[in-house]
């Protein structure tokens, strides 16, 4: 055989046996994937990607990466992760996650503590270190020095917001931007910085020592709301949500921020319940009852009681 044949026929024997042998292409599924599973720290290599891997049974079931997203604070801990799968650099690995979203699958143990001050109990993790003094509290993760949440009380003239009409003022950051909420059957509001992601609960509430007054118990988070929602999923709003005040501190406000003192409290003359309701929030009245609005501009009124 000329010896030209004999390297055309060999080299395409070669191409040949090469794509008898090369390993099918993995077809990866498209569009944002949700899985669950224990995240776990990935060795270190220099051929593939990855830094963490999620497991499920025992069984490995892909590796993870994250720009943007820090997963060693979820390493040991069954988490629900979001993301897009994509082809590792190393064939023969795992594909790889990259991750989104990823939120703790199982509930954190929560101890209750209790302000005596402002007589209000909250939950927090049960790991959490708490130190109460007066009218503020401070909490902090076991083995961390800065504070992770802290509660104190500001004066309604300071906030950059009304409690009125529940709309920042014309003075504040125009970074911030409110959610109303009801806590505990309180006015509240969510503000949230733009830029940094800070956030903090504001609690309308009266105080009745050492002399009556009305003001706003703050829940202030020192992580932004993207580290919180990383780190802990829901965690905030579980300890939000937690929050109660006990006692006659917890009587309904008026809308000119007294409380009720009539001999059947909460409720005046006509039988209107002084009590706010509609408004931004469109807080709702107890049974029985109804929301005539008095302020036309921010829909606000009181609670009246039906006529049978």
């Amino acid at each position: 055989m000329p010896l030209r044949r004999f390297l055309i026929v060999s080299a395409s024997l070669s191409l040949l046996v090469t794509g008898c042998w090369r390993q099918p292409q993995i077809v990866l599924p498209q569009g944002l994937q949700t899985v669950s599973g224990l995240l776990e720290t990935a060795p270190l290599s220099l051929t593939r990607r990855g830094t963490h891997v999620v497991k499920k049974d025992g069984a490995s079931l892909y590796f993870l990466e994250s720009s943007g997203l820090n997963l060693r604070a979820y390493e040991g801990k069954e988490v629900t992760l979001e993301g897009l799968l994509e082809a590792n650099t190393d064939q023969e690995a795992l594909p790889v996650l990259v991750v989104s979203r990823v939120t703790l699958t199982t509930a954190e143990e929560m101890r209750k503590w209790m302000v005596p001050d402002l007589q209000m109990e909250v939950s927090v993790p049960k790991n959490w270190k708490g130190q109460i003094s007066g009218d503020t509290a401070r909490f902090r993760e076991e083995g961390a020095t800065g504070s992770r949440m802290q509660v104190f009380i500001r004066e309604l003239s300071a906030l950059p917001f009304d409690f009125k009409t529940l709309q920042l003022r014309p003075s504040a950051d125009d970074t911030l931007t409110l959610e109303p909420m009801l806590i505990s059957g309180k006015r509240a509001a969510r503000i949230v910085n733009g830029v940094d992601g800070t956030m903090q609960i504001f609690i309308e509430h009266t105080l009745r020592r050492p002399n009556v007054r009305t003001i706003a118990v703050v829940l202030s988070f020192e992580a932004s709301v993207p580290e919180l929602q990383e780190q802990y999923g829901l965690l905030a709003n579980d300890i939000v949500e937690s929050v109660h005040f006990l006692g006659e501190s917890d009587r309904p406000i008026t809308q000119s921020g007294s409380t009720s003192v009539s001999g059947n409290p909460g409720t005046g003359s006509g039988g209107t319940m002084e009590k706010p309701c509609g408004g931004p929030a469109g807080f709702l009245c107890p049974t029985g009852y109804y929301c005539e609005v008095t302020d036309r501009e921010t829909d606000i009124g009181q609670c009246r009681r039906l006529q049978r």
